[in-house]
């Protein structure tokens, strides 16, 4: 074939006529086997079979018709090609590592410029910038173009824009030749292979138009088989339904579906079969398989089960099944099974039609099966006939009417424990609380929120500018009066002086002995009174500094936030001080409606324990016992005649017990929600009682009532 492809690129030698004649019948020779190659590729790119087999079918004829040394089929969509399909005794398998990158430089720049050419060998190229061949052999390598239009074809091509075109191909194919052959023959061995790649492109298009009319046909069976299932009412009728209507659309031998439960799966379904025995053989090594589908974590679909050889089972008809598409629900509780004959792969849009379709069917079966776990739900669809294909006959409505009712009498009756909950508050039993002597200023904050402080040691400074104010007058007052006093007993003890000079007189000279006497007593009774008002003062600005009277913790996360430069009204809150060793209290409220049966429960036992939990740390429970029950708390209203008769609470004290495996709720490492006013919830067990009077508590309380009235 080689020598007959020179022979007819090149002009024939002057030589006998019977070598002439022996030429021209090999030329010819080589022609038909050429023209039957081409019919054979042509008849089956009009066959639907899948890619895979019509690429080794054309590489095959390709290179037995040539003669040459290998051929492969590149996929060049991704960032690397991948060959798909190689033949021959050189392909790229004999292309070293260090020449690889160069290799798929070349690829990738034959399938840019679309245009079909040969490639000389040059076995030292190594530049992976440098689009060569690296191979012993000349390679010609032509794309296999999809006739598509372009990205935008509606442009106008007066305007610049390009006219319906070769989209960029997706598959490369490469002929590696044989080195003897010259220009000429080479030029005839491409204008070959390019033919072959013209089939090629005229198959891809043909398959495409398959796969979309494929596609289009799956998808109208895909909305009425969704328009069924919406229809049916029952889960067996909608699991049976679905693994029928996966094998119909697919194709597949066999569909499974089965419900992963801990512990016990089950077997829900199976294609075209009426009845399951779940003791089987079969169908336990069937859950087995289905169970042991490892997914990833992000995919609902497996498609992939090289690496799980232990899946190839066999039908009921002796034909030996091989997993084809493992699917699962979004809570990974269902899953279904594809078996086929063949061990071909699914391709992506099989792949993407079984997730969507599994998704929503599965969906739709999740519905079922939740609807059919109420109680009593199997039961609603007897009685109702609008859920049927036929109403039920009368008889049958009465039965079910009664059975149904005599249900619910006996469950209504069952001893059920009645748990009351109660909100309450938390507070520390031993804890003082310091509030605001007098109006004044914070001035100062001299603690930290849960801080450890023990007597005497100073919390907070607060400052009262009014009695400053005070202090200051009385001290200037005070100083006048006593020097007037140390000037009137002055005048009392000194002697009066007689002089020559009658100018010169004594200083109190009109004033007589009483008199001074009389003024130093009213002096010496106003100094006393500033004193006792300055001590009073004094004492009153000790106060503004408010100390610890015992050992414990803090409190003050408030004023430690808010306090500081702001001023206080006589008797506000400034901080609490919680005593290291005391114990939690839990005031709770009772609604009147409760209260007797909370009270019967106490009377009877007064040790019996009551469960207290922090609305923040609900999961931490705490025992608590009775300590004493509050006065009624009134619900105001605005017209109090009406307060005696509306319904209040009830406050009842419980002494929270901790045991020593407890962590200390006082602990501001271990739990910062136990605080004094923290929101809490008090449970307590009031015995068992019907299971109707537990659930409508205060219908039956409300019945009683009217039954006694009536009666």
């Amino acid at each position: 074939m080689a020598n007959g492809g020179a022979a007819s690129g090149q002009r024939p030698s002057s030589a006998p006529n019977s070598g002439t004649v022996a030429g021209d019948d090999l030329v010819q020779r080589a022609r038909r086997e050429i023209a039957e190659i081409i019919r054979e590729v042509a008849a089956l790119a009009r066959k639907p079979i899948d890619r895979s087999s019509f690429f080794s079918a054309l590489i095959d004829r390709t290179v037995s018709a040539i003669a040459a040394e290998g051929a492969v089929i590149w996929d060049c969509c991704g960032a690397v090609p991948v060959a798909v399909v190689r033949t021959g005794r050189i392909t790229d398998a004999s292309i070293g590592d260090e020449a690889v990158r160069t290799h798929h430089c070349l690829l990738k720049e034959i399938a840019q410029s679309q245009a079909p050419t040969v490639v000389p060998a040059t076995p030292q190229a190594t530049d992976p910038n440098l689009p060569n061949n690296p191979t012993n052999y000349p390679a010609a390598l032509v794309p296999i173009l999809d006739l598509a239009p372009a990205d935008d074809p509606q442009k106008d091509e007066t305007q610049g824009a390009e006219p319906r075109a070769y989209v960029a191909p997706k598959y490369v194919l490469e002929v590696f030749l044989e080195n003897e052959a010259g220009v000429a023959t080479q030029r005839g061995y491409l204008r070959f292979v390019a033919q072959m790649s013209d089939l090629a492109s005229s198959f891809l298009q043909a398959d495409e138009i398959r796969r979309a009319r494929m596609q289009e046909s799956m998808r109208f069976e895909f909305m009425q088989a969704m328009d069924r299932l919406h229809r049916l009412e029952t889960s067996a009728a909608v699991a049976a339904e679905i693994v029928d209507s996966t094998a119909d659309m697919l194709g597949v031998a066999r569909v499974s579906l089965a419900i992963i439960k801990p512990g016990r799966p089950r077997l829900l379904a199976v294609s075209h079969v009426e009845a399951i025995d779940h003791r089987g053989e079969t169908c336990r090594e069937l859950l087995r398989e289905i169970k042991a589908f490892a997914f990833c974590r992000d995919r609902s679909v497996v498609s992939e089960f090289q690496d799980h050889s232990p899946n190839e089972l066999t039908s009921d008809d002796g034909l030996r099944l091989l997993p084809f598409a493992a699917t699962r629900s979004l809570d990974d509780r269902v899953r279904m099974l594809l078996q086929s004959t063949g061990d071909h792969r699914p391709s992506d849009w099989q792949i993407a039609f079984v997730d969507d379709w599994s998704r929503q069917a599965m969906a739709i079966l999740r519905c079922r099966l939740q609807f059919e776990s109420i109680p009593l739900a199997k039961a609603y669809l007897a009685i109702s006939p609008e859920f049927l294909s036929m109403s039920p006959t009368r008889s049958r409505r009465l039965f079910t009417i009664a059975g149904a009712a005599i249900v619910i009498a006996l469950v209504a009756m069952v001893p059920t424990p009645m748990i009351v909950t109660m909100p309450a508050s938390l507070r520390p039993e031993d804890a003082r609380t310091h509030y605001a002597p007098s109006d004044a200023i914070v001035e100062q904050v001299e603690v930290k929120h849960r801080q450890s402080v023990k007597p005497g040691d100073i919390l907070v400074k607060l400052r009262d500018y009014a009695l400053e104010e005070q202090l200051t007058t009385l001290v200037a007052r005070r100083a006048v009066i006593s020097q007037r006093l140390s000037r009137s007993i002055a005048s009392l003890v000194e002697v009066p002086i007689a002089s020559s000079n009658k100018f010169l007189t004594p200083i109190h000279a009109s004033s007589t002995d009483e008199d001074l006497v009389q003024e130093q007593r009213l002096l010496e009774e106003e100094l006393t009174g500033l004193n006792e008002q300055i001590e009073l003062i004094d004492a009153a600005r000790d106060r503004l500094v408010i100390r610890a009277d015992r050992a414990g913790r803090v409190d003050a996360w408030q004023t430690e936030l808010t306090a500081t430069g702001r001023p206080v009204r006589r008797g506000d809150p400034l901080m609490r001080v919680e005593a290291a060793s005391t114990r939690w209290m839990a005031d709770a409220r009772i609604d009147q409606s409760r209260v007797g049966i909370v009270l019967d429960t106490l009377r009877e036992d007064a040790s019996n324990p009551v469960s207290v939990a922090t609305v923040a740390r609900p999961e931490s429970k705490y025992t608590a016992t009775f300590r004493r029950r509050e006065m009624a708390l009134v619900a105001a209203k605005a017209d109090a005649s009406t307060a005696a008769n509306s319904e209040g609470s009830l406050g009842i004290e419980f002494a929270i017990e901790r045991s020593d495996d407890d962590p200390d709720p006082r602990d501001a490492v271990l739990d910062e929600s136990w605080t004094h006013g923290a929101p809490a919830s008090v449970a307590i067990n009031c015995g068992k009682h019907p299971l109707v009077q537990v659930m409508f508590f205060d219908l039956v309380r409300a019945v009683r009532r009217t039954w006694v009235r009536w009666i």
